[in-house]
């Protein structure tokens, strides 16, 4: 049997990216825990976190998939982490540990190149996401693009100031809020209305873009940023701005910093750092992407020496509840460790995972952070929650 082998530069050329919507469930089958999350909500118990796939959500027709050749001009929706990969990809030459540009299925246990010396570590190749296509099967193996991968690749060819200009000129638009954005910015409004005397929300994302700011700024909404600074002398801190002056202040005490409230205004925690888009004259904080970056990040202090106490009291003693987080990158997974540490996180009170992706690898990873995962596609689970509001 002839095998046929997919390049890495081919694969990056074609549909790699493919739609993993769930068929519309019976909203039924989960009116229990809607109901839960909306009392949560009104109590103010519960925290979103948002993954990078929200910004599949609300896409029109065949524009719900994720693209392979997502462009900044693509329909106005910022990418996905796994488009945001491939984009990065494609500016990238392929590494020289590649070896060649044809290589062998990776699950087979064997080594097809005639010279010693073009030899490949198929276990190592395979880590370092090489998508290929199995010769038995004739069908691409759902590896998937690391971001943190091409990333670092980006870094490594054309240095890390480079990598954080590109990734400003990506993010620093102007991007249409989706219904993910649009429903956590007009919550306020909604629970202030029932007179709920929690309407404002700690809303932690792992988002580079500002999308959600500007959803907050459509509805006249204030909010507080607090952002992790990925660069500079203040590296491994965050920074707090305000919506309302713009003013960006490091958080140098973080036990006895107070100038950031839920009482006043919501909160929007970015984890992996901020476009700053106001303080021009002060050096960009940077972004957490690269594997060298995730490394270091989780090599700091924990952060319960970073962030303001009433922000990491709100997070450990809340249910969460997880929204487009992909638990398939390892970096994904460290992340819930940094905030986590040995906990887990459904330990003391319930909490929910809404993937895109509602595989079985996925409902096993949730499980074993005692996490629900909600197999419920993310635009039918923000409308339910709209009707029960």
């Amino acid at each position: 049997m002839e095998k046929e082998y997919l390049s890495v530069q081919k694969y990056l050329e074609q549909t790699v990216l493919t739609d993993h919507r769930i068929p519309e469930p019976i909203n039924q089958l989960y009116k229990g825990e809607y109901q839960d999350i909306v009392k949560y909500l009104k109590e103010g118990t519960l925290v979103p976190v948002l993954g990078r796939n929200i910004n599949l959500c609300g896409r029109q027709n065949n524009e719900a998939k994720e693209l392979k050749n997502w462009q900044p001009e693509n329909g106005g929706y910022p990418p996905s982490g796994r488009e945001l990969a491939a984009y990065l990809a494609r500016s990238c030459p392929i590494p020289s540990y590649f070896g060649r540009e044809e290589v062998c299925c990776p699950l087979l246990d064997i080594n097809t190149s005639d010279s010693a010396d073009e030899q490949i570590a198929i276990p190592e190749l395979f880590v370092k996401k090489a998508i290929l296509t199995c010769p038995y099967s004739n069908q691409r193996l759902a590896v998937g693009i690391d971001l943190s991968y091409w990333s670092q690749c980006v870094a490594l060819n054309s240095g890390s100031g480079e990598l954080n200009d590109m990734l400003r000129s990506l993010f620093h638009r102007e991007y249409t809020p989706n219904p993910v954005h649009e429903f956590f910015a007009e919550l306020p409004t909604k629970l202030k209305n029932q007179c709920s005397s929690h309407p404002y929300q700690l809303i932690v994302t792992t988002n580079y873009d500002d999308v959600l700011e500007n959803a907050f700024e459509r509805e006249n909404q204030p909010y507080d940023i607090v952002s992790y600074i990925a660069t500079g002398d203040y590296c491994g801190k965050f920074r707090h701005r305000s919506s309302e002056d713009g003013r960006g202040e490091v958080i140098e005490k973080p036990g006895e910093y107070r100038y950031c409230s839920l009482k006043r205004q919501s909160v929007i925690l970015k984890i992996h750092g901020a476009v700053d888009w106001t303080d021009s004259e002060t050096k960009p904080d940077g972004f957490v992407i690269t594997e060298d970056q995730y490394i270091d990040y989780l090599a700091r202090a924990s952060v319960s020496n970073i962030l303001p106490t009433q922000l990491l009291t709100k997070l450990m003693n809340s249910h969460i509840l997880f929204l487009g987080y992909d638990l398939s990158d390892w970096y994904m997974r460290a992340i819930l460790h940094f905030i986590w540490k040995d906990k887990k996180i459904g330990e003391n009170r319930k909490s929910w995972a809404i993937p895109f992706d509602a595989g079985k690898l996925a409902s096993d990873l949730w499980q074993k952070r005692d996490v629900e995962m909600l197999k419920v596609p993310l635009e039918s689970f923000i409308a339910e929650l709209r009707n029960l509001l």
